[in-house]
């Protein structure tokens, strides 16, 4: 899995806004099928898997998804769609 980005600086003191916007992209991407809203979510999941704070299932969990994730976006369409 890639290196997470650096995640906004909120999520230093409120580690749980990262599930928080995981949750609301989730239940969003199918609607959109939006790559920018993926990538995002792919992120988040890199966030979570890589933050000691979180239990190891979760993190072990965010990291299995990740990878789903970035799969799903290797191979999008080049148009930009995500499905």
């Amino acid at each position: 899995m890639s290196q997470p980005p650096t995640p906004p600086p909120e999520y230093d003191r409120h580690p749980e806004l990262a599930i928080v916007s995981l949750l609301f992209m989730l239940s969003r991407q199918h609607a959109t099928g939006c790559r920018a809203m993926a990538e995002s979510i792919a992120a988040h999941f890199r966030f979570v898997a890589n933050d000691p704070r979180y239990a190891d299932i979760l993190r072990n969990a965010a990291q299995r998804l990740g990878m789903e994730w970035q799969g799903l976006l290797d191979a999008a369409d080049h148009d930009g769609n995500v499905h």
